[in-house]
C-alpha cells in the first residue's frame, strides 16, 4: 500500500470515491463539502486535506485529514488533524490499521477522530488514541426549557460588537457563522463566553450540536435559558459529547454514537470541534 496526498485537482474523483464509500451523501454534496474544507485548509497554508491509498491494482481507499489549529481555550495553539471519511474498498478493509498508521505519522500533530465506527475505535486505541468523551448527551429542549438558569442571558454573537477576544478567536467565530453554525454569547455570573452550535437533524426534527464551549458546566448552568432560546428558533434537541452522564432529568446518553478519540491528551475541559467534520460534513 502507498499513499498520495489528496489535492484540489482530484476534487471530482475524490467526491466520487467518497460517494462510493458513503453513498447516503451524493457526489455533488461531497464535492461541496470538500470545497469548503479546501478553502479552509488554504487559509492555513495547506494544499492537501487527506490521502488516497493505492496499490498495483489501483486506488483502494481514502481518508480525509482536515487540518486545524485549536487555540480558543489552549495555553498555546495546538496543531491538529481531524480524521474523517475513512474508507477502504471491501477487499482491502483488512489493511485499515496499516492505512491509519501511515496517515498518523507526524508526532506533534493531534490526530482527532469524532465519528469512528466500532471497528475503527479498536484500531485507534491499539495505535495509541485516548478517549476524551464516551458518548453523546441528547437533551430534549421541551423538558430543559423548564429548568432555572440563575440569571443566564444569551444573544447572537455580533462580529461588529466589542468583545474581549483575540483576533484569532474573532476569526474563528466569524468563520463558523459563514459555515452555517449558530454562534452565541452566553453570560453566566457576569462572565460572557462564546458558544458555537451546529444545526442538524434528528429524524425530521431540528437539533443543535455543541461545537465549542469553554466547559460543559456553562451549558448546564445556562440550560433553561439556552433551551428556550433554541426552541423559539425551531429546535427540539441539544446534543453534546460528554465524559459521563450528568444529573439531568429527561436526557439520554447515546453510547452507540462515536466517542471522541485523539492522539494527544486534552489539557483543559473545553469542547472544541471547530473546523472538524462536525462542521463541514455533519
Amino acid at each position: 500500500m502507498k499513499l498520495r496526498p489528496l489535492t484540489i485537482d482530484q476534487l471530482d474523483y475524490a467526491s466520487e470515491l467518497l460517494n462510493e464509500g458513503f453513498h447516503k451523501r451524493t457526489a455533488a454534496t461531497w464535492k461541496a463539502n470538500l470545497l469548503d474544507i479546501f478553502n479552509h485548509a488554504e487559509k492555513l497554508g495547506h494544499s492537501t486535506i487527506g490521502y488516497i491509498a493505492f496499490n498495483k491494482n489501483g486506488d483502494i481507499g481514502i481518508c480525509l485529514t482536515i487540518p486545524l489549529v485549536r487555540s480558543v481555550y489552549e495555553q498555546k495553539p495546538v496543531a491538529a488533524a481531524n480524521l474523517a471519511a475513512f474508507y477502504l474498498k471491501p477487499d482491502y478493509q483488512w489493511m485499515a490499521a496499516l492505512f491509519l498508521r501511515r496517515i498518523i505519522s507526524v508526532a506533534d500533530i493531534d490526530y482527532v477522530d469524532v465519528t469512528a465506527i466500532a471497528t475503527m475505535r479498536k484500531i485507534n486505541t491499539h495505535l495509541g488514541f485516548s478517549t476524551s468523551a464516551i458518548a453523546t448527551l441528547v437533551v430534549p429542549l421541551t423538558i430543559a426549557a423548564f429548568r432555572p438558569s440563575n440569571g443566564a442571558s444569551i444573544q447572537a454573537y455580533d462580529p461588529l460588537a466589542s468583545e474581549n477576544f483575540s483576533e484569532d478567536t474573532a476569526q474563528i467565530l466569524s468563520d463558523h457563522i459563514s459555515l452555517g453554525c449558530l454562534v452565541l454569547m452566553v453570560e453566566v455570573n457576569g462572565e460572557r463566553h462564546p458558544v458555537i452550535l451546529k444545526p442538524k437533524k434528528r429524524g425530521s426534527l431540528r437539533s443543535a450540536r455543541v461545537i465549542l464551549v469553554k466547559d460543559r458546566s456553562l451549558i448546564y448552568d445556562s440550560l433553561g435559558t439556552l433551551a428556550r432560546y433554541l426552541m423559539l428558533r425551531g429546535y427540539f434537541f441539544l446534543e453534546m459529547d460528554v465524559i459521563k452522564k450528568p444529573d439531568l432529568w429527561g436526557c439520554s446518553l447515546r453510547k452507540r454514537s462515536a466517542p471522541v478519540q485523539s492522539t494527544l491528551p486534552r489539557l483543559n475541559s473545553a469542547i472544541d470541534h471547530t473546523y472538524t467534520e462536525l462542521v463541514f460534513i455533519l
